[in-house]
């Protein structure tokens, strides 16, 4: 049988003695990854990262202590460089890839994850087209920049000239 505090708010006493649900409560609220969902276990997901984000934060924090006139590491700062960490390594494989969709190299491009393509030039989207080198017309792409370039100017890996130069 649960014992109820005579205290005006009538909470059960295991809750006033452990205050620490309201503080995980509040501070998980504040950033949260939570979304609107009626699937019980995509709550839980949510729930449990949020949890796992602020755990984190709270270790981090107390190994990184500096001493004298402290500056604290803002909680968002960190969860941003957290996410940065944790997906980098995943859009630097998917990088990689040869064919991407337009708008997703771009967002490499802007997060640094990708360099540009030289002088500007956008890959056309598939099929044939001319080497960018002598303008005979290949199906093959360059790994590396993605450009067309024909079986003369192919080195093994399948890369331009310019790119294996550079190399």
């Amino acid at each position: 049988m649960t014992k109820i505090s005579k205290e005006p708010e009538q909470k059960p006493e295991i809750i006033l003695q452990y205050q620490g649900g309201s503080t995980l409560d509040q501070m998980t609220g504040t950033y949260s990854s939570q979304r609107a969902t009626k699937q019980w276990h995509t709550k839980l997901f949510y729930h449990s990262l949020d949890v796992i984000a602020l755990n984190s934060y709270i270790i981090w924090k107390r190994h990184h202590l500096i001493p004298g006139p402290q500056k604290t590491t803002n909680r968002r700062k960190f969860l941003k460089n957290l996410c940065y960490e944790i997906i980098t390594p995943q859009m630097e494989r998917r990088a990689q890839q040869v064919v991407l969709k337009t708008h997703i190299k771009e967002a490499f491009i802007t997060m640094r994850i990708a360099t540009p393509i030289a002088s500007g030039e956008t890959p056309p989207a598939s099929g044939r087209q001319k080497c960018h080198i002598c303008k005979i017309v290949s199906r093959t792409r360059c790994s590396k920049c993605i450009r067309f370039i024909c079986a003369k100017h192919q080195v093994k890996t399948i890369l331009c000239q310019n790119c294996h130069d550079n190399q």
